[in-house]
């Protein structure tokens, strides 16, 4: 089988395209192909691996115009990859001579400055989990910091992240704008902000939400589709959203009823972004409505008791409802 790979030996653009000829086996992965060809074809050729089995996420290329993960990607199962994701330039613009019929091609992930051949430089990525300060600070004490079963489903998807960075070069909104944060660091915030065991959570939601996090966020999704393993960015993103233009604090926002001095707004509920199936959180006392699309030019929307007049200026592509608490009047 045919592969044609990206060369840049001093860093920058793609400068060229060499192709290998390398037979393959069943089980054989895009990794194995490229150590063949370091083996035995040209040693000059560069690229990142560590664990080799889906868990570092430091071999992340393009393959056939897809984010992929190299160790965990079968070479002939790629034609069975579905690309479905919503083109820009990295994607659309391929080398003249490749044959998709006959040659697998292999290229830098997008988003991201080239080192050599297949190696992107990170930092613009890291440098956004830095600037949000996605960590948190030990609490003084030796009183255990306890968390149910449920509240640990929560975080589960978040906290697979393996910041391979995939989400990262699919994103049309970090190939458009270098100061988007990007949909790896907007996830790990929500991981964070929905913690059970986290003091000060209001922290991420500030960092998540200034006009370089999730409100240039387009909602696109190319995010959840390439991710490797299911933590669905967009999701989070949708739900930084639907926090920030649905709280009490927003000036958007007005209670829909009189509410009684004894009954306290509850924060917006979890929803499942594989289904959207509404589940009970322990944020509310409801389960979350279905979420509803509008080209209305004002749209009302109950949120935890709440009456929003979302703008569709403001947020175009979807508008999330979120639990109905209700007050007394």
């Amino acid at each position: 089988m045919l592969f044609r790979i990206a060369r840049n030996r001093t860093g920058g653009e793609i400068t060229h395209y060499d192709v290998y000829e390398i037979p393959v086996t069943r089980g054989m992965t895009v990794l194995d192909v490229l150590f063949k060809i370091q083996d035995e074809k040209d040693p000059t050729l560069s690229f990142r691996n560590s664990c080799r089995g889906a868990v570092c996420g430091s071999c992340a290329v393009l393959v056939n115009k897809m984010p992929m993960l190299a160790c965990r990607t079968q070479v002939l199962r790629l034609r069975e990859t579905k690309t479905d994701l919503t083109k820009f330039p990295a994607l659309e613009n391929t080398p003249s001579e490749w044959d998709p019929d006959a040659e697998i091609l292999i290229e830098p992930l997008p988003n991201l400055s080239v080192l050599k051949d297949l190696v992107v430089d990170m930092t613009p990525f890291f440098n956004a989990l830095k600037r949000m300060r996605l960590w948190t600070n030990p609490v003084e004490g030796d009183e255990p910091r306890r968390q149910s079963p449920d509240d640990r489903k929560l975080i589960d998807r978040y906290a697979n992240c393996i910041l391979c960075a995939i989400c990262y070069g699919s994103c049309p909104v970090n190939a458009r704008t270098t100061e988007y944060l990007g949909p790896a660091a907007l996830a790990k915030a929500w991981r964070f902000y929905q913690g059970t065991r986290i003091e000060d959570r209001s922290r991420y939601l500030e960092a998540a939400t200034i006009s370089e996090g999730a409100p240039m966020c387009d909602l696109i999704m190319n995010c959840v589709r390439v991710c490797p393993k299911g933590v669905a960015p967009g999701g989070a993103i949708r739900r930084f959203k639907q926090v920030q233009w649905c709280s009490e604090s927003n000036p958007l926002c007005r209670p829909s009823q009189p509410r009684s001095t004894t009954i306290q707004t509850k924060p917006a509920c979890e929803v499942s972004h594989q289904s959207d199936v509404a589940i009970q959180s322990p944020l509310c006392e409801k389960p979350l409505q279905p979420a509803v699309e509008s080209t209305e030019p004002d749209v009302q929307v109950q949120s935890c008791g709440v009456e929003n007049i979302v703008n569709h200026v403001m947020m175009p592509k979807l508008i999330q409802s979120a639990c109905h608490a209700e007050y007394p009047i």
